[in-house]
């Protein structure tokens, strides 16, 4: 089998499960994200005022946190589907090892 350069592919496709999966996971983080997004905006998500206030910073600095949030988790949540894509294949997998360590180290360091 080739790529669409033209190079043979060394990696066979990615399970049907791994793909059903990946598209799952991705679907998964999507209705929290939403619901941040609403919070951010104002709308009433099961909250009070004094909640929003108190707990989350909302209206302030809270605003930036939770849409920060959802900014970062969705990203994350379609990293998988890049993963089982044949856009990846291409790619050595020495290089592709890489990549993983750098996007991991970096995680680290924002975690921290």
């Amino acid at each position: 089998m080739t790529t669409a350069n033209g190079h043979p592919s060394s990696v066979a496709p990615a399970p049907a499960w791994a793909r059903r999966a990946a598209h799952a996971i991705a679907l998964c983080a999507l209705p929290s994200g939403l619901w941040r997004i609403a919070m951010a905006s104002g709308v009433y998500v099961g909250y009070s005022d004094q909640v929003l206030r108190d707990v989350f910073a909302i209206p302030g600095w809270g605003i930036a946190y939770v849409v920060g949030l959802s900014v970062f988790a969705e990203p994350a949540a379609l990293f998988p589907l890049l993963l089982v894509s044949d856009r990846w294949q291409p790619v050595r997998p020495r290089t592709l090892a890489a990549l993983a360590w750098i996007a991991s180290g970096l995680l680290i360091l924002v975690a921290l």
